[in-house]
């Protein structure tokens, strides 16, 4: 028996203009620290410096 195995991704992208990204970015922000975790090599921030990092 074969032992390889499939999986599927299902991704949906989606465009936003201006205050339409406001309810997605604490998910987005989320996103990021994830897969930043996963490899730490590549970036070690927060949440809070993803939201607030161009605040300035």
């Amino acid at each position: 028996m074969d032992s390889s195995f499939f999986i599927l991704i299902m991704l949906r992208l989606q465009n936003f203009q201006g205050s339409e990204i406001e309810p997605h970015l604490d998910a987005l922000g989320a996103l990021r620290i994830s897969v930043f975790r996963e490899y730490p090599y590549l970036y070690d921030g927060s949440r809070c410096h993803h939201l607030f990092a161009d605040a300035g």
